[in-house]
């Protein structure tokens, strides 16, 4: 009686606990954090079952954290696959207006006849359209401003398009999240991780770094849709952590535009010189793009653990209290 000791827990639901200890008596003490020593009262005994719950709860979440970012871990191994993308999008997107370059060629000789502010608008509703969960097109309209306006006047287009587009998406999630089940949408860890954190005081740095990472425009819309994300650091970190990746591929549309004129022309040296050109300018934008996508990751990665860590911590404070 009198003797200090911790709930009953058996000791293989901490497996990172200190081994129990034998006491000269005959009793085993078993080491746990200070916050959960209980005294062998009659008094503490509802005492001490409602700290076991509260110990056991704490274990599970750190075994579940455990194997939440190991899960991680192992899809970063596979993230060269999210690296290449943009460079396989533009690839394809060559691909395809060789293919179809009589077709193409009046699709963009009619868009050229408009109106530029009508054109404008078409591109303002088209990205609106794909900043909606399972639509896809963003890097297109990105290469194809690029391609349309210029880089100035494109890059412009694509930074009020885009921004426009998330707002409209965010405000209707929010409207809608209590009547769809937009919650099913997100399948990726990461994306869990982050819908879970968003609400604390790192919400700027983990919307900004998530932007620079490449998970789906679309996915990332809903994440911060559904969340508790203060709508300034939202915003903020949106338009900030979307402008690396948008200037290089308005850059790389704005490039086809020149190779195009380059192919127009029928001096066979100098379109040779343009194909290299152009050749090296995507390759130097691809590389740039998996430097910032790799530091975006890791950032995004301690942004995320710094914020669960300082949750734990919270919570011990509290149960100390």
């Amino acid at each position: 009686k009198g003797s200090e000791y911790l709930s009953s827990c058996d000791h293989h639901r901490y497996p990172l606990a200190p081994p129990p200890i034998q006491a000269p008596s005959g009793k085993t003490i078993l080491t746990r954090p200070t916050s959960l020593v209980l005294k062998d009262t009659a008094v503490g005994k509802s005492e001490r079952v409602v700290n076991e719950k509260v110990a056991n709860s704490i274990a599970m979440r750190s075994d579940n954290r455990f194997y939440r970012w190991q899960r991680i871990a192992l899809s970063h191994r596979k993230s060269m696959f999210n690296y290449l993308l943009p460079l396989c999008l533009l690839m394809g997107v060559l691909v395809l207006i060789y293919s179809f370059r009589d077709t193409a060629k009046h699709a963009l000789f009619w868009v050229e006849m408009q109106n530029e502010w009508i054109i404008f608008v078409i591109f303002l509703c088209m990205f609106t359209i794909v900043s909606f969960p399972v639509t896809v097109g963003y890097l297109v309209l990105i290469i194809a401003s690029g391609y349309l306006f210029g880089f100035l006047r494109g890059l412009l287009t694509v930074v009020i398009g885009a921004n426009l587009g998330v707002a409209i998406a965010h405000n209707t999630l929010k409207l809608m999240q209590s009547k769809l089940p937009v919650h099913k949408l997100i399948k990726n860890e990461t994306g869990r991780a982050i819908l879970r954190v968003i609400s604390g005081p790192r919400a700027f740095k983990i919307v900004l770094f998530a932007r620079l990472t490449p998970i789906p425009f679309g996915l990332q819309n809903t994440i911060f849709g559904i969340s508790a994300v203060n709508t300034r650091s939202y915003h903020a970190g949106t338009l900030l952590g979307l402008l690396p990746a948008q200037t290089i591929n308005v850059y790389l549309g704005s490039k086809l535009r020149s190779i195009h004129e380059v192919l127009n022309d029928h001096n066979a040296a100098l379109g040779l010189a343009g194909y290299g050109v152009f050749v090296v300018e995507v390759i130097v934008g691809a590389a740039l793009m998996v430097w910032v996508i790799q530091k975006a990751r890791m950032e995004l990665s301690a942004a995320l653990l710094a914020t669960e860590a300082d949750s734990d911590e919270k919570i011990l404070i509290e149960i100390e209290a």
